[in-house]
């Protein structure tokens, strides 16, 4: 063990995020509210990776709502406590620092940003039907489908949810037909082409990019 010099002084901790307090409250949450909600964003896409090395750090619990639920969940929200901030993308954020807990609760319904609050219903209601749950905590909460997941991070067009879209079609066994025909009903042509690029940088067969860049 190497020991700390005295004069040293201590900039910061190493960031680390515990999801069940936040799995817990959203729980209560939804059930309070009689709101469905999903599970989305990186804990969702640890849910379907099979090598925990493959997980990349998150600083919150992400959950899909319909944007209809906002009023309910923000009469229960309100009397938690908790610091509320809307979401530019649409939703809100719920945060007690001292308990631990921050979660978004997003509907996609913000225009600004591409209203895609029909691919986030499809979603809940996917999983719903599916009657497919992760363990948080002591509280099971609905799992998004790994072919929505992939068509939710492909709309963002950030890198890190790009590289979260290469993980789940290496490791989580994504049906690739279905993910194309999501992102084209829900995002359109320009959002399949980035998810070809990925297929192709990523050397999956069924990359329809392969055979054109290589003819």
């Amino acid at each position: 063990m190497i020991a700390r010099q005295k004069d040293k002084k201590i900039k910061s901790k190493l960031p680390k995020f515990d999801p069940d307090p936040s799995g817990k409250f959203a729980y209560k949450i939804l059930a309070a509210a009689n709101v469905r909600g999903v599970l989305i964003g990186r804990l969702a896409v640890w849910s379907w990776l099979p090598d925990v090395s493959t997980h990349v750090f998150t600083k919150d619990l992400d959950i899909a709502v319909r944007k209809d639920s906002l009023p309910s969940l923000l009469k229960e929200l309100n009397k938690t406590g908790a610091k509320i901030t809307t979401l530019s993308i649409g939703g809100v954020n719920a945060w007690i620092e001292d308990a631990a807990i921050n979660v978004d609760f997003i509907d996609r319904s913000d225009k600004s940003w591409g209203d895609l609050s029909s691919l986030f219903e499809d979603a809940i209601n996917e999983a719903i039907q599916e009657e497919r749950f992760v363990l948080v905590g002591e509280h099971e909460l609905p799992l998004v489908s790994s072919e929505f997941l992939t068509t939710m991070k492909v709309a963002t067009g950030i890198s890190k949810d790009e590289q979260d879209v290469e993980n789940l079609i290496r490791y989580a066994e994504i049906n690739v037909t279905k993910t194309r025909e999501l992102i084209l009903k829900y995002l359109g042509s320009s959002a399949i082409g980035r998810f070809e690029e990925i297929l192709y940088k990523i050397g999956h067969p069924m990359s329809r990019m392969q055979k054109y860049k290589t003819s």
